[in-house]
């Protein structure tokens, strides 16, 4: 209906500015003019009540709002181009099996809800579009400046979350009593005519949920080689009155480039950073030597401790270091 495109439309809006501006508040905010709820438990209706028109009305009705969210975040973002991406946009590039079972729980929510006297679905409806619009309005800014690839990130994270909040709606109501048998359903169990009218979606889930666990370990373990990294040149400067104020890592076509900024009164030297570099490897060669090899770049920031009494030189202690450090 209009008004179905209309709110999904000024949900996109606002939640596209929330993304650019980094605002949680505001994207949440939302939430409460979205409609995507709907259409997705419509697809889960047809496919357990086997209704064909319901389900092509349905399909339609979900690809053209995910497209209009898309086009409205592709706006915003080519709109705001010279706005940095934002945390909030970023945190939703890399799903992960985590995403999914938050949209299997938020669908079987929104099912539940649905047909109980007792629950307002117009609230889960609000979680469940939280897990859809954001996603998608951040696909389309990350499109609008040329990320591609975590666009395309974004975007999968939404499918993920439609495919799964479909199948626990198509779960709950199946075991609630909304199905309609036809002829060769009675040539088997109920739970079996389930699956075979639900094989696709099954299928997709299977094979998503298999890549989003390798997605998740893969970034645990990234997690965890950079918080090692991290305490390795912690550890190496603490006494020398210097701290680590921040890091970057990246990947080159020889090695991995660690780019760390130290703030103190002790200029680093190369030795600093070829001992460092021996420390990193050692324990890299041990438990993460796919990282291999190492390549550190120090960018140091001066730090002078300026008194009242200019004849006092104050030095900085292993404390205050590990003080700045927080």
């Amino acid at each position: 209906s209009k008004m179905y495109f209309i709110m999904n439309i000024l949900s996109a809006i606002i939640a596209s500015y929330g993304l650019v501006t980094n605002s949680a508040a505001v994207v949440i905010g939302a939430m409460l003019v979205a409609m995507m709820l709907g259409p997705i438990t419509g697809i889960a209706l047809a496919i357990i009540d086997h209704r064909m028109p319901l389900l092509r009305k349905s399909l339609i009705t979900v690809i053209v709002g995910v497209s209009l969210v898309v086009l409205v975040g592709f706006i915003v973002g080519w709109l705001h181009k010279d706005q940095p991406l934002t945390a909030e946009i970023l945190s939703r590039t890399q799903p992960t099996s985590m995403d999914l079972m938050i949209a299997l729980a938020g669908g079987t929510a929104g099912a539940y809800a649905m047909v109980s006297p007792h629950l307002s679905v117009a609230v889960v409806g609000v979680a469940v579009a939280t897990a859809l619009v954001p996603p998608l309005a951040a696909s389309g800014i990350l499109f609008a400046n040329g990320e591609t690839q975590l666009g395309l990130g974004a975007l999968l994270l939404a499918l993920t979350n439609i495919i799964a909040i479909q199948f626990t709606n198509a779960l709950v109501l199946w075991l609630l009593g909304f199905r309609r048998l036809v002829d060769d359903d009675y040539k088997s169990s109920t739970y079996l005519t389930f699956l075979r009218r639900n094989a696709v979606t099954l299928l997709l889930l299977g094979g998503l949920g298999t890549y989003l666990t390798i997605n998740l370990q893969t970034n645990a373990k990234q997690q965890v080689f950079e918080s090692s990294v991290k305490e390795a040149i912690n550890s190496y400067f603490i006494d020398k009155g210097n701290v680590l104020t921040n890091t970057q890592f990246d990947t080159s076509e020889e090695n991995k480039v660690v780019r760390a900024v130290i703030r103190g009164e002790t200029t680093p030297t190369s030795y600093d950073v070829r001992q460092i570099e021996t420390v990193i490897t050692e324990d890299m060669a041990e438990n993460f030597p796919e990282y291999l090899p190492i390549k550190l770049q120090l960018r140091y920031l001066p730090v002078q401790v300026i008194e009242s009494n200019p004849l006092i030189q104050d030095k900085l202690d292993e404390t205050d270091a590990a003080i700045l450090t927080n």
